[in-house]
């Protein structure tokens, strides 16, 4: 089961539920099974009636606010890949802050 989580950029409401479901409407017929849009519905409450046991792999590109929740559902035996995120010394380093 493939599932999306999609994050949106700041639009007004309106537009930004056309976008929404236009996004939407493409990842499911590129073949996603369930998309979670977290601007739209809470992620974990989505994440687990999609799949109740867990997930046998999490893509975790949020970081350090979502690592414990993302580990607590997977599956037994699931991994949990987290990318483009950087701690130094257990705290976020920022690149772009001066």
């Amino acid at each position: 089961m493939k599932v999306t989580v999609k994050k949106s950029a700041n639009f007004s409401r309106e537009r930004k539920t056309k976008k929404n479901l236009s996004l939407r409407f493409g990842l499911l017929s590129s073949g996603c099974h369930h998309v979670i849009d977290k601007s739209m519905e809470d992620l974990w409450k989505a994440a687990e009636s999609h799949s109740p046991g867990g997930y046998q792999v999490v893509f975790d590109a949020n970081g350090v606010d979502t690592l414990q929740e993302s580990y607590d559902h997977l599956a037994p035996g699931g991994r949990l890949v987290v990318y483009g995120m950087c701690l130094i010394h257990g705290r976020p380093f920022h690149f772009l802050r001066s």
